[in-house]
């Protein structure tokens, strides 16, 4: 039972996995602004806290 438990965790997260793969194919560009926004962001973030 422990096992079969253990399995469908498993089982569970590599369909997450393969939902996010299909989200991050489809807005791969999307994700992209994301992390450029967020970089910028914290880059702005480090001047204002220097000064």
């Amino acid at each position: 039972m422990k096992n079969y438990f253990l399995l469908k965790i498993c089982y569970n997260e590599l369909i997450k996995m393969e939902k996010l793969k299909r989200l991050m194919k489809g807005n791969y560009l999307l994700i992209i602004v994301i992390v450029v926004l967020i970089t910028t962001a914290i880059n702005i973030y480090w001047d204002i806290k220097k000064e």
